[in-house]
């Protein structure tokens, strides 16, 4: 596989240059996993660092549905959490209000 200038020597400081210049953000875009990259038929450093990039940037877009996930959730929680507050201030509690639900449909 060839990598074209990041191949050759002093390729890693072209890959610094790329990634160390956005000033909003970077789109990485390839038809190529990490997988894909084997460092047994190269010795460059600019190739094992592409390789270590695409690796960090698939783990971080993982993290970061992860964490919107979460954060989803735990706001459908708090509104779960208010409506039970205020239920109980009224003497109801869900738990009794689900199960004359579940009566109501039996």
């Amino acid at each position: 596989m060839r990598f074209g200038p990041l191949g050759h020597q002093g390729g890693e400081r072209r890959l610094n240059v790329a990634i160390t210049r956005a000033k909003h953000n970077i789109k990485l875009v390839g038809s190529i996993m990490p997988y894909d990259i084997d460092l047994s038929k190269t010795k460059s450093e600019g190739i094992r660092m592409l390789k270590d990039y695409i690796e960090f940037a698939i783990k971080a877009v993982r993290y970061c549905i992860r964490i919107r996930v979460s954060m989803y959730y735990m706001k459908q929680m708090s509104s779960v959490m208010v409506l039970q507050d205020s239920l109980q201030v009224k003497g109801i509690t869900l738990n009794n209000m689900l199960e004359t639900q579940t009566t109501k449909l039996i």
